[in-house]
C-alpha cells in the first residue's frame, strides 16, 4: 500500500493543524495511523477538511485510536448510531454548548479525544475554540500558579 503524502499546516503556535492528503473513509495503514496519532499529540487538535463521512466511517476511524467511550449522558444521538452525538444548530435549534465546556474531561477517566464532524459550516462564525491546558504552566509560570 502506498502511503499518502500528508500536508500538515500548523494553525497557531500553540494548538491545531490542518491535515490534507488523507481520505478518512478508507482503511488506514498502521504507518498512517501512527503518523496521525503523533500529529494529534504534537498539535492537540487536527482538522481534516473536505471529508465526506457517514456515521459508520466516523466510528470506524474513531475506533482506530482505541475503544470508543460510553454513550453520552446528556445529548441525543444520530438515529441508529448511539455513539454519535447529534448537535444541531440552526435558527430553531440552538445548542447549549456555546459557552465554555470541556468535553467530558471532568470524568475520572476522560476520553482520549473527541471527534467533531460538521456537515455545514458558515463562512463566518461557527467556530469551535480549542485550548491547550498543557501550556498553562509554561505561559503562566510557576510563581503565578503557586501564588508567590
Amino acid at each position: 500500500m502506498t502511503e499518502p503524502t500528508l500536508c500538515v499546516d500548523r494553525l497557531t503556535p500553540a494548538i491545531g493543524a490542518l491535515i490534507q492528503g488523507v481520505d478518512l473513509r478508507g482503511a488506514c495503514s498502521t504507518t498512517l495511523l501512527n503518523r496521525l496519532y503523533d500529529l494529534l499529540l504534537e498539535h492537540l487538535v487536527l482538522f481534516f477538511a473536505d471529508q465526506v463521512l457517514t456515521p459508520e466511517t466516523l466510528l470506524a476511524f474513531a475506533a482506530t485510536f482505541g475503544e470508543l467511550d460510553a454513550l453520552h449522558h446528556v445529548y441525543p444521538h444520530v438515529p441508529g448510531y448511539e455513539r454519535v452525538v447529534l448537535l444541531e444548530n440552526d435558527g430553531d435549534r440552538r445548542p447549549n454548548t456555546d459557552v465554555w465546556h470541556t468535553d467530558l474531561t471532568f470524568r475520572q477517566n476522560p476520553p482520549f479525544a473527541s471527534m467533531l464532524y460538521a456537515k455545514a459550516v458558515p463562512a463566518c462564525g461557527g467556530d469551535t475554540g480549542d485550548v491547550s491546558h498543557l501550556l498553562i504552566p509554561v505561559k503562566v509560570g510557576v510563581r503565578t500558579r503557586n501564588g508567590s
